[in-house]
């Protein structure tokens, strides 16, 4: 699907990044951020493999930049 602009409830390292210092940042993650942190917090399973396919992918690039 299509990215999703906004802000997250709470704050994140990068919340400081970007405040600070003028840092672009992204957050990104699975599951519903409106749950996050609750006690009833869940996160869908397919979300998750494609989350962490992203990160990889994201290590990957930075690690190996013009090889992947």
């Amino acid at each position: 699907g299509e990215p999703v602009y906004a802000g997250v409830p709470g704050a994140t390292d990068g919340t400081y990044l970007w405040a600070f210092k003028d840092i672009p940042i992204v957050t990104m993650g699975a599951g519903d951020r409106q749950v996050a942190h609750q006690v009833d917090e869940w996160v869908d399973l397919d979300q998750l493999i494609e989350t962490a396919k992203v990160y990889a992918l994201a290590a990957l690039h930075y690690l190996y930049p013009g090889d992947i």
